[in-house]
């Protein structure tokens, strides 16, 4: 059965996503937050006007073709959401949005009630994607959320990096034609060989199961590993046990654990996702930790919404709310915890990015 699939044909069966879009006034208070409608000033690229063909899409009065683009170009970075002096919550509705556009056979939309002598319109599906970017969302799909599919595809990348390979196809026409979103893939992969070109070269073997506190136990936590974070960027990883141990902390790493289900969950896949969140709150689970400390932005902000991800899944309900209690940023957690660990100053200038998922999603800035 094709990941989406069993979506009931009503699109919002329980009314919940229009009662988030009549708590949208369209003050504007989100357009300056937007990167889309500040780059292009368009209306439906901005977070007020995609609710506004939302509500249109629920409605059954607007033709689907124009929204999608309008739909797809969000980046999801949530800057909306803070800015919103109503509080929309405009990442259920972008999610439900992307869900239906992720159906293999999209859901026929509802029909609003006939005014009377008026003939009841006729329901429109979405349109979907062209061959080409269906082929690049599967291919995607398939493989970031495996780390061991994804370091196949990290030699040739490498190889191709090495030789400059990469930059001659990622600027070239004959790419940027056929397949855009290959070479733009191309143009922003992370780079091995030093801090001037991206990561630093990643350190060899895997990180152990267990890593022991230094000093005395205060805290013994799970650690997520990411997929692209453990192939890409497992140097991030490393300095993360390390801390975590410095300060205390028994720090568990279950060798097993797979994906947390985000990339398919900001995708529009909610059953592919809700299968790796199960499964990962086993892992957890089993694991017997005080808390999950995760280091990437958008995996937590996803892990903290298990509890909604599988309410309504008789016996994972009540697990899944309280792993997402347990899931907590590394940094948010380190403040919670205190310093312990010796510290020296560093005179440093530093330029520090305030990701996205977590100023926006998860509320996190001042730790």
């Amino acid at each position: 059965m094709p990941a989406g699939s069993g979506t009931p044909g009503e699109l919002d069966p329980a009314g919940e996503l229009r009662e988030i879009v009549g708590d949208c006034v369209h003050c504007g208070f989100c357009l300056p937050s937007c990167p889309t409608y500040q780059l292009w000033g368009e209306e439906m690229d901005s977070p007020r006007g995609r609710i506004h063909l939302i509500a249109q899409i629920l409605d059954g009065a607007r033709d689907a073709a124009a929204a999608a683009e309008h739909l797809d170009r969000c980046l999801g970075c949530m800057a909306c959401v803070p800015a919103c002096p109503s509080g929309v919550r405009y990442d259920r509705l972008i999610e439900a949005a992307r869900a239906w556009q992720a159906e293999a056979e999209p859901p026929p939309r509802p029909r609003p009630a006939p005014r009377s002598g008026a003939a009841t319109p006729a329901a429109r599906p979405l349109p979907p994607r062209s061959r080409r970017e269906r082929a690049f969302r599967e291919l995607i799909f398939a493989t970031f959320p495996y780390p061991a599919r994804l370091r196949l595809l990290a030699g040739p990348l490498r190889a191709a990096q090495r030789t400059r390979l990469d930059r001659l196809l990622g600027h070239g026409e004959a790419l940027r034609r056929l397949a855009p979103e290959l070479a733009a893939a191309l143009r922003v992969a992370p780079r091995a060989g030093g801090p001037a070109n991206g990561p630093a070269r990643p350190p060899r073997g895997r990180l152990p199961e267990h890593v022991a506190a230094r000093g005395p136990r205060r805290a013994r936590v799970g650690m997520l590993t990411g997929c692209v974070q453990r192939v890409f960027f497992p140097q991030v990883n490393v300095a993360t046990a390390r801390v975590l141990a410095a300060e205390g902390c028994d720090v568990v790493i279950p060798a097993g654990q797979g994906c947390c289900g985000a990339l398919s969950l900001h995708g529009g896949r909610r059953a592919e996702a809700a299968g790796f969140a199960r499964s990962l709150i086993g892992t957890f689970e089993r694991a017997g930790v005080d808390a999950i400390v995760v280091n990437s932005a958008g995996c937590g902000s996803a892990m903290k919404e298990w509890g909604d991800l599988l309410a309504d899944e008789p016996g994972w309900a009540s697990r899944a709310a309280a792993a997402a209690a347990k899931v907590t940023d590394l940094s948010e957690f380190l403040v919670t915890l205190g310093p312990a660990a010796p510290r020296h100053p560093l005179a440093l200038t530093v330029a520090y990015h305030d990701a996205c998922h977590l100023a926006h999603a998860q509320r996190i800035t001042s730790q």
